[in-house]
């Protein structure tokens, strides 16, 4: 029985020096982390704006069947307003810190 080939085998003399990628200079390192930021400034606006969005659609959605039902709706309390006010922007902050880690597309280091 004789072994295949196998691709992804290094040879006998090969170390860890020839299969590393070249060391990374100040200013590359800066530019990957400025570019990171940048990119993960952009996820933080979009999450923003899209979960902004859907909780208006819901906000729609509850006003309408509170008036469907035949009673008005009663006037918004505090939290209607912190939760308008709060989701957006803490689901932002997940999308920025998700966009650090290098978890969504265009952030990966």
């Amino acid at each position: 029985m004789s072994p295949e080939f196998n691709p992804y085998s290094v040879g006998d003399g090969a170390d860890n020096h020839s299969v590393a990628e070249e060391p990374r200079t100040f200013w590359h390192s800066l530019l990957v982390f400025v570019r990171v930021g940048l990119v993960s400034i952009v996820w933080m606006v979009v999450y923003f704006f899209v979960s902004a969005m859907v909780l208006g659609f819901l906000t729609g959605i509850y006003f309408s069947v509170r008036y469907s039902a035949g009673s008005p709706p009663a006037n918004p309390s505090a939290w209607f307003s912190i939760v308008w006010m709060l989701a957006p922007q803490v689901i932002g902050v997940i999308g920025l810190v998700l966009g650090l880690l290098g978890k969504l597309p265009g952030t990966r280091r």
